[in-house]
């Protein structure tokens, strides 16, 4: 068992895609934690 601390824990995934000559942000910063 852990004390409380996020089995996962990710900070300010950002993701973009190009599409022809455009950048379309899907994710911008996204946090995210995942506790037991």
């Amino acid at each position: 068992m852990n004390d409380g601390q996020a089995i996962i824990e990710v900070r300010e995934l950002r993701k973009i895609y190009r599409v022809g000559d455009v950048d379309v942000a899907a994710l911008r910063g996204l946090d995210l934690d995942v506790l037991p």
